[in-house]
C-alpha cells in the first residue's frame, strides 16, 4: 500500500492570497472615508465663512432684493400671454419682450433701490455709484444673462390646451420664470463659495447651490442661508458610486442697528 503525506508546504502563501485583497480593499475604504470626511470639513467651512460675510454686508443689497420682488410680474406674463396667442411670430416678438422685460423685471430695480439705499446710508455719491456699477456689470449681467438664453431656448411655454385659462397659463410661466431666476441667482454665487475652499479638495464642477435664503428685513431677526450641495465620485474595490455630501449655514443679517 502506498502511504501519501500530507505536505503543508505554501499553506502560507494561500492563506496570504486569499487576505491581503481584503484587507488592501479595507484599507482603501479606510482612505476614501478620510477623503469624504476632509472634503465636508472643507465644505462646511466654506459654506459658513461666505455665510458669514454676506450676512455682515448684505443690508444694503437686501433693500434692492425686496424691490425686485416687488416688481409687477403679474402685468408682464399678461402681455406674453397676448403674445403667445395672437401672433404669428410670437416667437420673435416675445424674445424681444422677454430681453426688455427681464432687464425692467431684475436689472433696473435692483440697481436704483441699491442706489437709493446706499444714499439713505450717507455714502457718498461717487462710491455709492461705483458699487451700483459693479452690482450691475459684472453680477446681473451674467445672471440676466443665463436668464434671457433659458426663457428663450424654451420659446415661452406654449399654451397646453385651448381650454386652458389666462389664470392658469399665468401661474404656469411664473413658476418657470421664478425656477430661472432662481437657478441664474444660485449660480452666481458659486464663486463666492469658491473663494474659500481649496480648488484641490473641490471641484467646482461638482459644486451645486441648492438653496439661497435672501434676507426679509421687515422681519424681526433677518437671516442669510445657503445650501451647498457637492459630488464625489468615489471608486473603491466592488464600489463605484457618486456621494452627495451637502452643507448648510445660516447667519442673521446686521440690520445696521444690531
Amino acid at each position: 500500500m502506498k502511504w501519501f503525506r500530507k505536505n503543508e508546504n505554501g499553506s502560507i502563501t494561500l492563506e496570504a492570497a486569499m487576505v491581503l485583497p481584503l484587507f488592501l480593499a479595507f484599507v482603501i475604504l479606510l482612505i476614501a472615508i478620510i477623503r469624504l470626511t476632509i472634503t465636508q470639513m472643507a465644505l462646511q467651512n466654506a459654506t459658513t465663512e461666505m455665510t458669514k460675510q454676506a450676512a455682515t454686508h448684505i443690508y444694503p443689497i437686501s433693500y434692492a432684493f425686496n424691490a425686485f420682488q416687488g416688481s409687477p410680474l403679474g402685468e408682464a406674463v399678461q402681455q406674453v400671454y397676448e403674445l403667445a396667442t395672437s401672433s404669428d411670430k410670437r416667437v420673435e416678438k416675445a424674445g424681444g419682450f422677454i430681453d426688455s422685460k427681464i432687464d425692467g423685471l431684475v436689472t433696473d430695480p435692483i440697481v436704483n433701490g441699491l442706489q437709493q439705499q446706499l444714499e439713505q446710508q450717507g455714502l457718498d455719491p461717487m462710491i455709492s455709484q461705483v458699487m451700483t456699477d459693479f452690482v450691475k456689470d459684472h453680477i446681473l449681467s451674467a445672471a440676466t444673462k443665463e436668464l434671457k438664453e433659458e426663457v428663450k431656448k424654451d420659446a415661452i411655454p406654449p399654451i397646453k390646451e385651448a381650454s386652458e385659462s389666462l389664470e392658469e397659463y399665468t401661474k404656469r410661466v411664473e413658476q418657470q420664470v421664478k425656477d430661472r431666476i432662481n437657478s441664474a441667482v444660485n449660480n452666481a454665487v458659486r464663486p463666492f463659495v469658491m473663494s474659500f475652499v481649496d480648488e484641490r479638495l473641490i471641484d467646482k464642477k461638482n459644486l451645486n447651490i441648492t438653496k439661497l435664503t435672501l434676507p426679509n428685513l421687515t422681519d424681526k431677526h433677518p437671516k442669510f442661508g445657503v445650501n451647498v450641495e457637492y459630488t464625489v465620485h468615489l471608486i473603491v474595490p466592488f464600489i463605484s458610486y457618486d456621494f452627495k455630501i451637502r452643507s448648510k449655514a445660516v447667519e442673521r443679517v446686521w440690520s445696521g442697528t444690531s
